[in-house]
């Protein structure tokens, strides 16, 4: 069987998604902080008039076609993956998303994938001023979506140390 990686942005069923592409389909779902998520958002807009909170309505709307698409497809035709995961260990999550796929990866492949991968994970969330109503927002929005649990204690983490490096 000839196998096709195709990347695109699903806004409707994935049922309808399938049957567009003709092909059995499997989704590679790459989990971000979804504070870095937004603000990457935010910044790439060429909306002037578009505020931070545009930018949290547009990712968490894309959150719930994840969520549906979930519920319409085969558990065994999506992968979860952490972004961060990836970045720590590239070789393992391309050969398990390899292994996913259905292709075998050699090492040749995953040394040349690997080495393409940025170094650590770019926290474009310390790039813009998050004020404390935005950031409780996508706490709270962040507990409605299963595959983004877990995430939070992280965040949490990270933006007091970010708020106290900026302190000194």
């Amino acid at each position: 069987m000839n196998r096709r990686v195709i990347h695109t942005k699903f806004t409707t069923s994935g049922r309808e998604n399938q049957n567009k592409i003709d092909v059995p389909a499997k989704f590679i779902h790459v989990i971000r902080n979804p504070y870095d998520n937004i603000s990457t958002m935010y910044t790439r807009s060429n909306k002037k008039d578009k505020e931070l909170a545009d930018s949290i309505n547009q990712y968490f709307d894309l959150c719930d076609t994840i969520a549906q698409l979930k519920q319409q497809i085969n558990q065994g035709d999506m992968i979860d993956t952490r972004h961060e995961k990836i970045i720590s260990n590239p070789k393992f999550w391309l050969n398990e998303i390899c292994h996913f796929l259905g292709i075998d990866a050699g090492d040749n492949y995953l040394d040349d994938c690997a080495n393409i991968i940025y170094q650590s994970p770019n926290k474009s969330r310390h790039k813009l001023q998050w004020n404390d109503e935005l950031i409780e927002t996508v706490k709270n929005k962040i507990n409605q979506y299963e595959f983004l649990s877990g995430i939070l204690m992280r965040i949490k983490c990270d933006f007091l140390v970010y708020v106290m490096e900026a302190q000194k």
